[in-house]
């Protein structure tokens, strides 16, 4: 007797702290009102059926209801576990943000100043590289560590791969302000450089038709002009842009 009215007392207590009267109790569990009453003066307990969705109305697990006391320790683990999954969700979107803000940031920059995509695939490896260590974790429930590493593993190749090709040309380079290009020039040659005189360059430096010892004029050292040039050699010369 004394185990039935301390059930009913913890079921008048739920349906008392939730707002609701016998009335609307009972019409939620499909009983009469004076079943609940029964219940919560200690005169009879509730259909075993009925277990379930009584838990459910007034928000108590069956081993608190059958107890006819709160759980502490399961409410607190069960409050820990909301907490942690709002943080994991938190934690998610902000990574989601930064990395996808930056990347978009990249993008417009690279395509306003260079007009093409050139160190922006850098960046963009760079980050796949960063979220594979910070975001993968997170997404993950299962193979946690080979998928973490895998992904990791792959996008540094990537990155690896992004600077080898920036390094051997592949991708355009950044050009400076002002930079012309004439359309139809060789790779590497630009309008600025086309525009240059072309010197030929003789053996021992300096420009063809002059000797760097030869001596000043009116001073031919005993050689007269005609042969000193004859004896002046020339070798195939060579185009070169001034610096």
């Amino acid at each position: 007797m004394e185990n039935k009215k301390t059930f009913g007392a913890y079921i008048c207590r739920c349906r008392k702290g939730l707002g609701l009267t016998q009335k609307e109790f009972a019409d939620k569990l499909f009983v009469t009102e004076s079943a609940v009453s029964k219940w919560e003066r200690g005169l009879s307990y509730p259909d075993i059926t009925l277990l379930r969705d009584i838990c459910a109305v007034l928000g108590v697990s069956e081993h608190e209801l059958l107890t006819a006391s709160e759980d502490v320790e399961a409410r607190n683990a069960e409050t820990l576990a909301k907490k942690y999954l709002a943080l994991l969700r938190r934690v998610r979107w902000t990574q989601y943000i930064l990395y996808g803000g930056t990347a978009l940031i990249c993008l417009i920059c690279n395509l306003a100043v260079d007009h093409s995509l050139t160190w922006f695939w850098l960046v963009l490896t760079g980050e796949l590289t960063g979220a594979s260590l910070t975001l993968l974790p997170v997404l993950v429930k299962q193979y946690r560590g080979a998928v973490t590493l895998g992904g990791f593993t792959l996008s540094l190749e990537l990155l690896l791969l992004a600077a080898r090709l920036q390094r051997r040309g592949l991708v355009p380079h950044s050009r400076p302000a002002g930079h012309l290009v004439r359309p139809g020039l060789p790779l590497g040659m630009d309008a600025d450089s086309s525009l240059r005189p072309h010197w030929p360059v003789v053996e021992g430096g300096g420009l063809p038709g002059l000797d760097r010892g030869a001596p000043p004029a009116g001073q031919s050292g005993g050689r007269p002009a005609g042969a000193m040039g004859r004896q002046q050699r020339r070798v195939p010369a060579r185009l070169l842009v001034p610096a």
